[in-house]
């Protein structure tokens, strides 16, 4: 966490004296004259940064060297150099552009690094065999070819974590907590879902709140039990509240993605049926 605040704290310190060197005047005019679209470059790559290399693993070499393509792109197609823009302060604009991307690529190489640290945490605290989805890609199409194959039902089960309930002892804008409470409930909830699923059925997680459960040689009936069974689990164990939508093969669907379709149409549709009733509730109570 240290290494993360000081990296956050030099891109401060750095951004800060760019915007004061190019306010000092020097003989009437700024000592550094950069264009409007050097600043705008700069804040596109921090965003960047900050907003991509926490979710992927490109390395440090592929961010500069994409943005450095993207410094030349924009100066040579879109946006050319004024009369007084010299070649020295192109070559300084780069530079200065291209440690702005490096400094916020450190930031996120450092919260990837938390995050990882904070999914082997949760995995840790609540052991599960719950799967991610893209590494399971194989499973997913094995089951799908035996159903097929076999003529044999096959039902699929979307589960998402909505929100905690109670009094949680930290603030509004303690977003980081938020999102390390947030991570441990939706990895009790995979425990929840595993200790109640088959072992034959196949467990994956798309995202921290949303699982996917196969469950092969099971009509769609049966599926919902089991969904009802995981939303009364999950609200007595962690207060957390859970929607859920189920579809099932061959009655509704044939591929995988549209089972996760038309799962996610009645999970919305029950979200949208559970809205309307807490709304109805709360008007009839303030009558």
């Amino acid at each position: 966490m240290n290494d993360l605040k000081n990296s956050i704290l030099l891109l401060l310190v750095y951004i800060l004296a760019i915007f004061g060197v190019a306010q000092i005047d020097f003989v009437e005019q700024n000592l550094l004259n950069f264009e409007s679209i050097f600043f705008i470059l700069v804040a596109l790559a921090v965003l960047s940064a900050l907003i991509i290399v926490p979710l992927t693993y490109i390395s440090v070499y592929q961010f500069l060297l994409i943005w450095s393509a993207v410094y030349v792109i924009i100066r040579v197609v879109f946006w050319q150099a004024s009369a007084e823009h010299s070649l020295q302060l192109l070559i300084l604009e780069f530079v200065l552009m291209d440690i702005s991307a490096f400094l916020a690529y450190d930031i996120g190489r450092h919260l990837r690094l938390v995050s990882r640290l904070l999914d082997e945490l949760t995995a840790t605290t609540f052991p599960n065999r719950t799967l991610n989805l893209r590494s399971a890609a194989d499973r997913v199409g094995v089951e799908l070819t035996r159903s097929r194959r076999y003529g044999r039902p096959l039902s699929l089960l979307v589960v998402r974590m909505e929100h905690l309930h109670g009094q949680l002892p930290i603030g509004k804008n303690d977003v980081l907590q938020r999102d390390i409470l947030d991570r441990f409930a939706a990895a009790r909830i995979g425990q929840v879902i595993n200790d109640l699923a088959r072992e034959t059925d196949l467990i994956l997680r798309d995202t921290n709140s949303r699982f996917i459960v196969i469950c092969p040689e099971t009509e769609y009936l049966n599926t919902t039990t089991l969904a009802g069974r995981i939303s009364k689990t999950v609200i007595e164990t962690t207060g957390a509240t859970v929607q859920w939508g189920a579809s099932s093969f061959p009655d509704e669907a044939l591929t995988f993605d549209d089972l996760v379709e038309k799962a996610m149409e009645r999970l919305n549709a029950n979200m949208a049926q559970n809205a309307t009733i807490n709304l109805t509730d709360g008007t009839s109570g303030k009558a």
